[in-house]
């Protein structure tokens, strides 16, 4: 209580000096300028005074550059009256840059300044480098064995060495795979039974293509405890065109179940681009947990700690894919493993404001939201019999 209070003093006392400042007692002295600079300090007053998460110097620093333009403004006029009255005659000189010059110049650097903000700044630096297959024969037995079990064979050769020796030993395979669309297909109408002896039309969207195969496996550890190493694989089977950024969103098993499961283990992964018959990789911009705070249309504003993998790709990469893997061990039995990957794809350079996939991706959007669009994939089975529930 004490936090607000005191915040509000001093935006009040902020506002009381600028008034003050510009000499003006009661609004019918104040010229239109004044009137406007009056206006907007009121309302710069009142954003951080109604949102304690604004920084309060977010109110105090415009509040005090509008009262500088203001006093600026009134020196200049009490100057020009002061030389009028004097004797002096203030004629205009030669225009030699016109208003439109200006105007045009500002323009054209504004334009210029968006473009190479786009093409330099709106995509991660990625360190790509060639695929190194030399450490593919060391893990040659662990290979066949999960393939064995049924682990598809496109995900396992994306994965590192390091994310196949992981599963050394394993029991048992469960994987799910699930074609998206990111195009508005096409409307075909049709006509069937109502069940009463009539016929009804009815309307219906086709997806001829399907870009996005998002793949979910989980592989059951060897160990005195349950204990699953889960992995979410995306493969991009048509070119998209990349714009700019992506993100990988995972609800892992701890955060859906948490009375169920506990999270054992480093969150891996690696994004992966063919191009001319040579496989290029790359480790995720950044890869790990995220806590924020989002407003959701089914929990209201929460607080979430979610696994987040942003990303950008060459424009025009061939079989851009990609994974992240962690580690679920059981801590009660009985409880459905439930992990949830988010795709976030930007299908245009063309927003504002910008923000990146990840940003878009912690407001809960979901579906086509302007420049991005959003689908989701889940891995949800129990683990006594290992069949999946979709």
């Amino acid at each position: 209580m004490a936090v607000p209070l005191l915040r509000t003093l001093i935006l009040y006392c902020a506002v009381i000096c600028a008034v003050r400042l510009m000499g003006k007692r009661q609004i019918g002295e104040l010229d239109p300028s004044e009137l406007v600079v009056t206006i907007l300090v009121s309302d710069l007053a009142a954003v951080p005074m109604q949102d304690l998460g604004i920084p309060l110097l977010s109110g105090l620093v415009p509040i005090a550059t509008l009262v500088g333009y203001g006093c600026i403004l009134r020196s200049l006029y009490r100057l020009s009256g002061a030389l009028d009255e004097a004797g002096y005659a203030i004629a205009p000189g030669p225009v030699r840059v016109t208003d439109r010059c200006i105007a045009l110049v500002l323009a054209a650097v504004l334009g210029i300044g968006g473009a190479l903000g786009y093409l330099f700044g709106s995509s991660y630096r990625m360190d790509w480098q060639p695929a190194d297959t030399s450490k593919q024969t060391q893990t040659a037995a662990i290979r066949q064995q999960l393939l064995d079990l049924g682990f598809p064979e496109a995900v396992l050769n994306d994965l590192t060495p390091e994310d196949i020796a992981a599963c050394d030993g394993a029991l048992r395979v469960v994987a799910v795979t699930e074609d998206h669309p990111f195009n508005n297909g096409r409307t075909v109408s049709y006509k069937e039974s109502d069940g009463e002896g009539g016929v009804v039309s009815v309307l219906d969207t086709v997806y001829d293509v399907k870009e996005l195969r998002l793949t979910s496996v989980g592989v059951q550890l060897p160990g005195a405890q349950e204990t699953w190493r889960v992995y979410h694989h995306f493969l991009w089977t048509t070119d998209p065109g990349f714009c700019g950024t992506e993100v990988l969103q995972i609800w892992p098993a701890d955060e859906n179940m948490q009375d169920g499961w506990r999270f054992a283990g480093d969150v891996t992964g690696r994004v992966l681009y063919d191009r001319d018959g040579q496989t290029f990789t790359a480790s995720y911009h950044t890869l790990g947990r995220q806590t924020y705070t989002a407003d959701s249309v089914f929990f209201g504003q929460r607080t979430n700690s979610d696994l987040f993998a942003p990303f950008s790709m060459p424009r025009h990469a061939e079989h851009a894919r990609g994974y992240v893997a962690y580690t679920a061990a059981a801590v009660q039995s009985g409880y459905l493993l439930n992990s949830w990957c988010n795709y976030t794809h930007q299908q245009s350079l063309l927003q504002y404001p910008a923000v990146t996939a990840m940003e878009k991706r912690m407001t809960s959007a979901f579906g086509n939201t302007g420049a991005f669009y959003t689908v989701q994939h889940a891995l949800q089975f129990f683990p006594e019999d290992a069949q999946t529930l979709r």
